[in-house]
């Protein structure tokens, strides 16, 4: 009796490793104590500016790709299992094009960017840290195809090889020649990994170059608004990260980037599991179009909410006793951008969240908007301090930047009641959540740090923290997924609902 008890119990738990919630989380925390470990030794091998002059180089590179989006994640959701080889191979010779082309923009720019921040380094340094848009260009498109399937596990051993060979290759340049180059050469070494292995573990033919002009019209109706969009979200999403360093010099910025790197650990998590996981099943349960799927949707965004917020709180109890215990003296600084930084993660993802459900009704319009008023907001606030002749602090600059983003996030939130696509009522207990812990744990983080040391204080918030995040867990378990059997397609007038709604192949 015993053993079939132990028995059931195993399976259950070897069926709970195997959710996809289960893979991701796993994955996503070896990840985040590999970039941990990595920036923590490279911050003793380099000096601030040297992160600085990386993060200018992947700005440039990440602005070229996000207003140039082809609309892939999204198109392959759509489809559903409508996806073939001959499309697939369009789409990877689309890609293949688009990388060759912005490498292109980025070279013709190089000049420019590096006299706008006074870098004469960046002549040399850009266009080599920006060959990894041809690089990825060619990668395969099958592990987005799995993760339509709600089966991340194989563009999560991609993230992670890619990570391991970025970070050899970074330290060991640093330990040969400590300068940006270290930290560009593991950028290019983890994208060559990346695009090498996905076609190897793939287990697929190469793909063969093909592209036809329905195909082009296709991605053109997807991609219209959404290259609007997420040009206006990269815009309204770093603006603060490319007004930075000629406001407060390069090695001021080094120092935020590195503050960046663990104050986004919670939101790159999120955005991951959302489109990796959340869309789809946003698809899968808005095809059967009841009021049980609609209280399962609702059911499975409220329990994120929750995790959010006790992610965001917990960077924001151990972020300043972290830097101050383990990373040099140059970068103590951080330590208060953590503080400010994780107001913005909580809220950035709770409102990227809610935005999934708006992409995958089609309503791209309003995307755009969400993202031009996350930019014009911040600029209006950059404009009132210039015309009233106020000198702000950079920490002051970054609580700007919050402020911004919970005021989209109300923004969102009215528009979204509006649509009956975002319930408040449903948000407030990870909001309840995230105030007082956040505010209870910084103050203690102080205290501690004041009295017996800042390596004391991290111990402390740090186990408070493992008990908290033990405590949700058990007390929610994990994100649940929709399960069964595959509901039935979409009806035409489904897809419709919205007038804002389109289906591309529908269009063509």
């Amino acid at each position: 009796m015993a053993s079939g008890t132990a028995s059931a119990l195993a399976a259950r738990a070897w069926k709970q490793v195997r959710e996809p919630s289960a893979i991701l989380l796993s994955t996503q925390l070896i990840s985040i104590v590999l970039r941990l470990c990595s920036n923590l030794v490279l911050a003793h091998l380099l000096v601030p500016r040297d992160f600085g002059m990386l993060a200018i180089t992947t700005l440039v590179a990440t602005a070229l790709a996000m207003f140039s989006d082809t609309g892939a994640w999204l198109s392959i959701v759509r489809k559903g299992d409508n996806v073939t080889r001959q499309w697939l191979d369009q789409l990877w010779t689309l890609h293949v094009v688009r990388g060759v082309v912005l490498w292109l923009l980025s070279l013709a720019a190089t000049p420019a960017i590096a006299a706008a921040y006074s870098e004469p380094q960046l002549l040399l340094l850009l266009p080599v840290a920006t060959l990894w848009l041809i690089v990825l260009g060619f990668g395969s498109l099958y592990p987005l195809v799995r993760n339509k399937d709600l089966k991340p596990g194989f563009s999560m051993k991609l993230q992670l090889i890619s990570q391991v060979v970025a970070a050899t290759f970074s330290i060991i340049g640093a330990l040969i020649y400590p300068s940006p180059w270290a930290l560009v050469g593991g950028l290019l070494a983890g994208s060559v990994a990346t695009t090498i292995m996905g076609h190897v573990w793939s287990g697929q033919p190469l793909p063969r170059p093909h592209l036809t002009r329905e195909f082009m019209r296709e991605q053109w109706l997807l991609a219209r608004w959404l290259i609007v969009s997420t040009g206006l979200g990269f815009l309204g999403g770093q603006i603060d990260r490319l007004l930075f360093p000629a406001w407060f010099g390069m090695t001021e910025f080094g120092v935020y980037s590195v503050a960046l790197t663990l104050a986004l650990f919670p939101l790159q998590f999120g955005q991951g599991w959302a489109d990796t996981l959340y869309m789809p099943s946003i698809a899968k349960l808005s095809r059967q179009n009841s009021g049980s799927a609609e209280k399962q949707l609702r059911h499975l965004s409220r329990t994120v909410v929750v995790y959010a917020a006790v992610a965001s709180a917990l960077l924001a109890g151990i972020g300043t006793p972290f830097f101050h215990a383990l990373y040099p003296s140059q970068f103590a600084p951080a330590g208060l951008y953590i503080q400010v930084l994780a107001v913005t993660t909580y809220a950035t993802f709770v409102t990227y969240l809610h935005r999934r459900t708006f992409l995958y009704q089609g309503m791209t319009r309003l995307e755009a908007s969400i993202e031009a008023s996350r930019l014009l907001l911040f600029l209006l606030g950059l404009g009132a301090a210039v015309a009233m002749n106020l000198k702000f602090s950079p920490l002051e600059y970054v609580g700007l930047y919050a402020a911004v983003q919970v005021a989209v996030y109300g923004g969102l939130v009215i528009v979204g009641r509006m649509r009956r696509l975002v319930h408040l009522r449903d948000d407030l207990p990870g909001h309840a959540i995230f105030i007082v812990l956040t505010v209870t744990m910084i103050f203690l983080g102080h205290a501690v740090e004041d009295r017996f040391g800042a390596f004391v204080a991290l111990v402390l918030n740090g186990s408070i923290g493992a008990i908290i995040g033990l405590v949700t867990a058990a007390r929610l378990g994990l994100p649940k997924l929709p399960t069964g059997e595959r509901p039935p397609e979409p009806r035409p007038q489904d897809l419709a609902a919205s007038p804002e709604s389109f289906d591309p192949l529908r269009e063509t």
